[in-house]
């Protein structure tokens, strides 16, 4: 496999807890999936955590453009789990990686996440 695509993304926890104050639903439904809204949710600080799948989304969506794919990628086919060890993982429709490596970091006020694609074909 090779690395093709490689992508970054900070966001700052304040500016998504205003888009979600202020749309709600509306905004949670637009980006993310019925999991990842889930998986939030059922935390003590969602702002922070719908940050970094906001950001992991941004990370992954950059990588794919880096690695020649030139399609928009909507923000649900992208979606951010996490294995049954709590490390993120990525599914991606259409399959844009074999592989896609995901970092996700969340420290005050911002949330970081680093994607690395990798394909088998050149």
């Amino acid at each position: 496999m090779r690395i093709t695509g490689v992508g970054t993304d900070l966001v700052e926890v304040v500016r998504i807890s205003g888009l979600l104050e202020r749309y709600g639903e509306r905004f949670m439904r637009k980006i993310f999936t019925e999991k990842e809204i889930r998986y939030c949710s059922a935390r003590p600080d969602p702002a922070v955590h719908f940050s970094g799948r906001f950001a992991a989304k941004e990370a992954v969506a950059k990588a794919a453009y880096q690695s020649g794919w030139l399609e928009v990628i909507p923000w649900r086919n992208i979606e951010i789990t996490n294995d049954t060890h709590g490390r993120p993982s990525v599914n991606i429709t259409p399959q844009v990686f074999s592989v896609c490596h995901l970092s996700i970091a969340h420290d005050g006020a911002y949330a970081l996440a680093f994607a690395v694609g990798e394909t088998d074909h050149v």
